[in-house]
């Protein structure tokens, strides 16, 4: 996947062209396939706005054609991006909703991207305790399926969890952050290895260590050469602007 393997632009590229393609293909269920990888790229890319417009015209297709298990997937992404836009109540309570429909429609276990979507509306609102339960189940998952791709940012959740929960040593929390950048290099995903290394190099700038902070994120951010308008490399341009 480009977007992992660290080409965010080459990965909107290819999105945009699957969703024009699906536009030309005669069946519906080819469009809510496309609409619905779509959304998931720009959870990935951490796009809340864009999630929320995709999500609700994947709800849209989806209901059209009586795929409810799809259009609860919708309603997941469409609280998830409500959640980190400030609507927490309302986006847990669609969270919820969904997850509920799911079960009743005996569908699988969630994916491991969407348990730590789960994950992140419990800690928003604080509730840390069930974000880390989450976590913990999403990375049984993986074990259990050998889906890996979203292993590195579970631990770096789990990391920040820890660290704004703050119940734990600071050594506990470090050592889970660097176990989501090894995670990371391990399976080539440079997009999670940049994520995994901004959150490191933040928490070491807390504890006032800025050069190893520098250490940690710049040689990852200066392996990019694409994407610059892209939230996590801005976010980590921005932590490197404030580390000098």
């Amino acid at each position: 996947m480009n977007w992992l393997a660290g080409w965010p632009e080459r990965a909107e590229t290819h999105n945009r062209l699957g969703l024009a393609l699906a536009e030309e293909l005669p069946h519906k269920i080819n469009r809510v396939h496309a609409c619905m990888m779509s959304v998931r790229h720009s959870i990935m890319r951490r796009e809340p706005q864009i999630v929320m417009d995709g999500s609700d015209r994947l709800i849209e297709l989806a209901s059209e054609m009586g795929l409810q298990l799809y259009a609860a997937l919708g309603k997941t992404w469409r609280g998830w991006s409500q959640v980190v836009l400030g609507d927490v109540v309302n986006g847990l309570q669609q969270i919820q909703q969904a997850t509920d429909a799911r079960l009743e429609g005996r569908a699988n276990v969630p994916s491991p991207l969407d348990m730590s979507l789960i994950a992140e509306a419990n800690a928003a609102n604080g509730k840390y305790e069930s974000a880390l339960q989450t976590v913990k189940e999403a990375l049984d998952v993986i074990e259990r399926t050998g889906e890996r791709y979203w292993e590195a940012e579970l631990h770096r959740l789990r990391g920040d969890f820890l660290w704004r929960q703050g119940r734990v040593a600071p050594r506990e929390v470090k050592d889970q952050l660097w176990r989501a950048i090894t995670v990371s290099r391990c399976l080539g995903a440079k997009a999670l290895e940049l994520r995994g290394a901004t959150s490191l190099a933040r928490f070491m700038s807390d504890a006032g260590e800025n050069e190893e902070a520098i250490s940690i994120l710049k040689p990852i951010y200066d392996w990019f050469t694409e994407g610059f308008d892209t939230p996590d490399l801005k976010e980590a341009k921005a932590l490197l602007d404030e580390l000098v």
